[in-house]
């Protein structure tokens, strides 16, 4: 099998130069071919640069994507990919020497399974504040952690990979693609790019599967690990939402909305569990801000909204 491994970057390219580090020392199966697509999203620093002296030390192919936009740059990647099954990471990570091998063996053991996800293990740079290391399990989210158990399985509904650590057979792509009015722009928090992609393919029943064995290391700077961080991210979750809501014809369960009440009114009631409370008025905030702008869309206040998907 032909597998094509895909990362997408933008304006980190120091983090890149290590990620790019971590695949050559992966370990790849003697009857499998595989290349290496690296999207360059416009970058203004040294991204090219970086690009260019691995060229030699990796099967490496760069792609220049003008428009900055992580679905429209992983669009830009399945296009220039030639694998049967495409392996996606991203740019400020540490891939585990198996890897691949993880993904290829999922691949042959779920014929049936069309997309797969893997582990997603945090890798701080420096020390982080107490609260943090005692609330992971609730900032899984923000820290982009992942580990839904050590046996390989189907995801349940609504289970589904992190865009860092996922892997798709070609086929998908004939079924649906990453819709480029979600996902992240720039420094923008808005997410969901993955999110877009895998709603539409729960949509038509498609199977997707856990691979335990497929690791990564999530770098996790130490402007990632604070109260700031923390407000951006759930408060560009919750936009998301809403955006989802927007393009995909979604409608946002009411628990969704009453989660971030019930964080300020548990958050006096349990003091100890305040970061997941905290996180919920986030997202509240998030999704009550894009609710505005969107109403003014619609008022023609702002840019006109775009149609939802079909």
């Amino acid at each position: 099998m032909r597998v094509t491994v895909v990362i997408c970057t933008w304006n980190r390219c120091e983090l890149l130069r290590s990620t790019l580090e971590s695949l050559r020392a992966l370990e790849v199966p003697a009857d499998h071919a595989w290349e290496l697509v690296v999207i360059n999203n416009n970058s203004s620093d040294a991204t090219g640069a970086v690009i260019d002296r691995f060229r030699g030390l990796l099967p490496l192919r760069g792609v220049f994507e003008p428009e900055v936009g992580l679905s429209k740059a992983r669009n830009t990647a399945v296009r220039a990919s030639t694998g049967q099954l495409l392996l996606f990471t991203d740019d400020d990570v540490a891939v585990d020497s198996k890897w691949m091998s993880a993904y290829l063996d999922a691949a042959q053991s779920w014929p049936a399974a069309q997309y797969f996800g893997g582990l997603v293990r945090p890798w701080f740079a420096a020390a982080v504040p107490r609260w943090v290391r005692r609330n992971q399990s609730a900032l899984a989210g923000m820290l982009c952690a992942l580990d839904i158990g050590p046996v390989s399985r189907e995801f349940s509904r609504g289970e589904f990979p992190y865009g860092l650590n996922m892997a798709m057979r070609r086929e998908v792509f004939t079924l649906a693609s990453f819709d480029e009015r979600v996902g992240r722009k720039g420094d923008a928090q808005l997410r969901d790019s993955e999110t877009s992609l895998f709603l539409a393919l729960e949509r038509l029943g498609v199977r997707g599967v856990w691979v335990p064995g497929a690791v990564i290391a999530h770098y996790i700077p130490a402007n990632r690990a604070n109260l700031r961080y923390l407000w951006s991210y759930h408060h560009g979750s919750g936009r998301s939402a809403v955006r989802l809501d927007e393009v995909c014809g979604l409608r946002l369960p009411s628990r969704l909305w009453r989660g971030g009440l019930n964080g300020l009114i548990e958050a006096s009631r349990r003091p100890t569990d305040w970061p997941r409370h905290l996180a919920g008025v986030a997202r509240l905030s998030g999704r009550l801000y894009e609710s505005w702008r969107l109403a003014r869309a619609r008022n023609g206040m702002a840019a006109e909204v775009p149609p939802k998907c079909q």
